[in-house]
Formats: structure tokens, sequence, C-alpha cells
């Protein structure tokens, strides 16, 4: 399978979402998987194939933002992706920026950073699991 095709504007919290918010570092799109750069106090968004930290998912970003305009997102709970997810598939960060892939799409050099289980086809039980591992 390839990435999940988001459509931003479809992209809600769902039952018992714990969000929080804070400055983009860079322009995030909803929906997206965010890293926090503790340096600069942003949000950025996350991949696989990053460095340790850009793999380091803090949650999804519920709204589209430009660089320094706030960013609201889900850290745990449930969250609508406004896609059909395949239910009791887990999803994980993909290689790609800001992106959600099927765990089975993870390759060498990759970090291992779990997003969630999809207990319907179209929320997303996010469950943030950053392990640190390298495939």
């Amino acid at each position: 399978m390839a990435d999940l095709a988001l459509t931003a504007a479809n992209v809600l919290a769902g039952d018992g979402a714990i969000v929080q918010t804070a400055p983009a570092g860079s322009a995030v799109t909803a929906g997206q998987p965010i890293y926090l750069d503790t340096a600069a106090g942003a949000v950025n968004p996350a991949m696989a194939a990053g460095t340790a930290t850009q793999a380091l998912v803090s949650g999804i970003a519920l709204n589209s933002a430009a660089t320094g305009q706030p960013v609201t997102y889900v850290v745990a709970g449930h969250v609508e992706l406004g896609v059909v997810l395949t239910v009791g598939a887990i999803y994980c960060l993909s290689a790609n920026a800001g992106k959600i892939a099927p765990a089975a799409d993870l390759a060498h050099p990759d970090y291992v950073s779990i997003l969630g289980v999809a207990t319907t086809t179209s929320d997303l039980a996010l469950a943030i699991t950053n392990s640190g591992v390298q495939l």
C-alpha cells in the first residue's frame, strides 16, 4: 500500500481526543503527523526516514498552518482522518514527511513510530509509540 491520501478539510478530532497547540515551524497541513522541535518550540511535519528527532511524533495536526501560525493537534484519543482505513490495521509514520502509512510499508532505515489502530473505516485510535528503533 501507499501513504494515505488524506483530505485536510475532513480531518477531525474524534471521541476522547486530547489536543494541544503550538506554532508551526514550517508549513503544516491538517492530518499530518508532526514532531516538536524543542529548540524552536514549534511543530513540523514528521518523517520516519529523517533524523531520530524528526521521527518523534507529537500528534496529528487538526488544522493547516503557515510558519508561525498556531497548529492544534491530537496527542491521544481518536482522530477522523477523512480517508478509508482498514479496520484493525496498524498505521505508522511514513518515510515521507507528514504522511501516514500502513506498518507493512516501513523499510530500512526508517524509524518506527506507531500512530495507532483503525477501529472503524474512518477512525484511528491514536496511541503514539515512538520506539526510537530504526529498521
